[in-house]
C-alpha cells in the first residue's frame, strides 16, 4: 500500500463537515427508570399525535375534492400534501388456507427465509 504524502490527513480532517450538536444529549443524564418513564411518555404522546392527525386527515379529505388531493396541495416551505393508496387483499378462507399451506411448506424445506426485528412495546397486564 502506498503511504499518504504529508499532510493528507490534516487536510481530510480540515474537510469534514463539523459535528452536529447530538438533539438527545439529555438522554444521557436519564437514570434507567426514568429512560423507561420517558418512553412511555413518548408512546402515549405518539398515539395522541396519531389520532390527531388521522382527525386532521379526515376534516381534509372531506374540506377537498379527491382530485385537489390526488394532485397534491401546496404548503408552505416547499411541501406538497398527497393522496396516496395502498392496495391490501383479503383473501377468502380457502385461499387463505392454501396460502398459508405453501408458506409453511417453504419455510420446512428452506425456501423461506426468516427476517427477524426487533423492537420495545409497552403492553398493560391483564389487556
Amino acid at each position: 500500500m502506498t503511504p499518504l504524502p504529508p499532510g493528507a490527513i490534516e487536510r481530510l480532517i480540515q474537510t469534514l463537515p463539523p459535528e452536529r450538536e447530538d438533539p438527545f444529549a439529555h438522554l444521557s443524564e436519564l437514570t434507567p427508570e426514568q429512560l423507561i418513564q420517558r418512553r412511555l411518555e413518548i408512546t402515549q404522546q405518539t398515539k395522541h399525535l396519531e389520532q390527531e392527525r388521522q382527525r386532521i386527515d379526515e376534516e381534509l379529505q372531506e374540506i377537498h375534492s379527491d382530485a385537489e388531493l390526488r394532485n397534491g396541495l401546496r404548503v408552505s416551505g416547499d411541501w406538497i400534501l398527497k393522496q396516496k393508496s395502498r392496495t391490501s387483499w383479503e383473501y377468502a378462507q380457502e385461499v387463505a388456507q392454501v396460502i398459508k399451506a405453501i408458506q409453511k411448506e417453504a419455510q420446512r424445506d428452506g425456501r423461506a427465509v426468516s427476517r427477524q426485528t426487533f423492537f420495545l412495546s409497552f403492553t398493560r397486564p391483564g389487556a
